[in-house]
């Protein structure tokens, strides 16, 4: 099974570690929400607020609904990774 690439964290948060010895400060960068939870996420919101895709679509389950809204975030991380 190949590694699904996430895009790195969507909101990063830095924890101070203090400063260098010449003086720049040190933070480590801590996860939590994906860029792709996040573009999952928003494919999720943008389905269920539209009655005619709800309504096409009325026979899916949690399972599908959740496989195409993450189909739909791998589809925009490749599409960021595209150089124009």
């Amino acid at each position: 099974m190949s590694e699904i690439k996430t895009g790195g964290p969507a909101f990063p948060q830095g924890i101070d570690q203090g400063a260098s010895e010449a003086g720049f400060p040190i933070a480590e960068i801590t996860g939590g929400l994906t860029i792709r939870d996040y573009f999952a996420a928003k494919a999720l919101q943008g389905l269920m607020a539209n009655p005619n895709v709800v309504g096409q679509h009325s026979s899916w389950g949690h399972d599908e609904i959740a496989s195409f809204t993450l189909k739909q975030a791998d589809a925009s991380l490749k599409a960021r990774e595209a150089k124009p």
